[in-house]
């Protein structure tokens, strides 16, 4: 009798798939995309300027629909400072710490970012913002039922009972006001404090995301510019931060 050996298959090798590491850009290519990205806001400013001499649109300062303001104190030097410190080390940093970390430490930067900042307007830039649209406080205080507000509330923004804020977003935001009301966490601080920690945790939200679509390198690379990014201006001035950090914690 004949016995027939196993038939023996070589499974293929399978080679590991190693992202190469980009090297990075010279000084020059910088220098240039720098240049070109000046050259189209000055562009833009003279365009959005023209456009306000010759028709009836007003948009104060071009590309940005503001007006100038000096603002000089205590907080300045400090916003400098920090400016200066997350432009040397933030991208070291971003690149070096366990990535558990570039999230957090992207959260707290953007934070303290913004607090800076705001605080440039004094502590009523800090805490005002939330003051200046007071009619979330105003409506948080009125409500006694949630749940008969949230059923009245889209037939109250068509009779226009409501202030333009609450009118113009979701209801969610007064509901968390009441809440911490209810806990003693109440007025313009507390709210605010809220805005920061919500506008804040967008941030490190946006990384998280990033790092799932695009790989770790691009997240890693996207952290100082979160941080440092021109929203900074209105995450401690703005209930709107916390709609950005609920939105984005959403995504």
């Amino acid at each position: 009798m004949t016995t027939m050996a196993p038939l023996q298959v070589d499974e293929p090798a399978v080679a590991e798939a190693h992202e190469e590491p980009r090297p990075p850009p010279r000084p020059i290519t910088l220098a240039l995309a720098l240049l070109v990205w000046v050259a189209l806001i000055v562009v833009v400013h003279f365009w959005g300027v023209r456009l306000t001499e010759t028709t009836h649109i007003s948009i104060g300062v071009p590309p940005l629909h503001s007006g100038w303001r000096t603002r000089v104190n205590w907080a300045t030097p400090g916003a400098f400072a920090f400016g200066a410190i997350g432009v040397a080390t933030l991208a070291r940093l971003a690149r070096r710490l366990p990535w558990r970390v570039v999230p957090l430490m992207t959260v707290i930067s953007a934070g303290l970012w913004s607090v800076i900042l705001a605080a440039n307007d004094g502590i009523d830039g800090l805490i005002g913002g939330v003051g200046r649209r007071g009619d979330y406080l105003t409506v948080s205080q009125r409500i006694t039922s949630p749940h008969s507000f949230l059923d009245h509330f889209a037939a109250t923004v068509r009779a226009h009972r409501f202030p333009v804020h609450t009118s113009g977003h979701p209801p969610g935001f007064v509901l968390v006001l009441r809440l911490m009301r209810q806990l003693g966490l109440e007025g313009s601080g507390w709210a605010t404090a809220l805005c920061i920690v919500g506008g804040a945790a967008a941030f490190g939200f946006v990384a998280i995301t990033v790092r799932d679509v695009a790989g770790d390198a691009a997240a890693r690379a996207a952290a100082p510019f979160l941080v440092l990014s021109p929203a900074a201006i209105w995450i401690a001035t703005t209930p709107d931060a916390f709609f950005a950090g609920v939105g984005a914690a959403a995504v």
